[in-house]
């Protein structure tokens, strides 16, 4: 709520999603909003009180200030909004996770929009930290059933609850293209997909220096990835071998549109 108030929405949905990975305690964005709120009137009520003791005008007048700016966010954290489900989709290395980093202080509710991360969800499903290399058999298929029911559970979990959702995945198979856009109609929410490419080379040299991620993938799979057959993406397709900040600006135009779209 501090990092809010102060502008760092970014920072305070880093905090919000690095918990809920880890602890995978979805079911806390249900009440979430009622703490905020709780904390905001805390702070308004310490400051109201604060300015009435305060020895200068200017010392007065900013705790007031600080107070109603409080209470304003107090109410502003118990309005309900209607949910969106963002998918990011791409070969391993084309940068899906820091779009959605990029993207979620930007969707819904503040601090922003609950990323799933198949990566990360797979290593929480299995008892494994996130920095740690899995087997082979942490991706048979008996695992990846699993980190895939666990997925679309925490997707419905995060939405019921009002709050929109980046899931953010390779989704190379139609199939599961088709059970995202699938669980949207079922939800009754928005749903925007965003499909990310670039060269292999650029792929491969992504994958290769990466450092501290959780995802496992090398050149090695960037390459048996190469040669899957997709299928026929309808979702919005990006260059993924720009920079970030044009990714990023591209993909809030096309949400932006799409959501007006919805509304029309």
């Amino acid at each position: 709520m501090d990092l809010i108030h102060r502008g760092r929405t970014d920072f305070a949905n880093l905090v919000l999603n690095r918990y809920l990975a880890l602890s995978g305690d979805i079911s806390g964005l249900k009440v979430l909003g009622v703490f905020l709120s709780s904390r905001a009137t805390i702070r308004a009520h310490v400051s109201a009180v604060a300015s009435k003791n305060q020895k200068t005008k200017n010392e007065t007048e900013f705790l007031e200030k600080e107070a109603r700016c409080y209470l304003q966010e107090a109410q502003h954290y118990l309005k309900t909004q209607s949910p969106t489900l963002i998918a990011i989709g791409g070969l391993s290395g084309c940068g899906k996770s820091v779009l959605a980093k990029g993207l979620a202080p930007h969707i819904g509710h503040a601090p922003g929009a609950f990323v799933a991360r198949t990566d990360m969800i797979r290593k929480r499903v299995l008892g494994v930290k996130p920095w740690e290399k899995l087997s082979q058999d942490g991706y048979s298929r008996a695992a990846t059933q699993r980190t895939y029911k666990q997925l679309y559970q925490e997707i419905e979990d995060a939405l019921t609850f009002g709050y929109s959702v980046i899931v953010d995945g390779v989704f190379a198979k139609p199939g599961e293209r088709h059970k995202l856009e699938n669980l949207a109609v079922k939800m009754d929410v928005s749903f925007l997909g965003f499909w990310l490419s670039a060269p292999l080379d650029v792929l491969e040299q992504r994958v290769t220096n990466r450092r501290n991620d959780v995802s496992d993938a090398d050149a090695t799979v960037v390459r048996m990835q190469a040669v899957y057959d997709i299928g026929e993406v309808k979702w919005a397709k990006l260059d993924a071998s720009q920079g970030i900040e044009s990714i990023l600006e591209k993909s809030l135009s096309i949400l932006d549109a799409s959501l007006e779209n919805c509304t029309n």
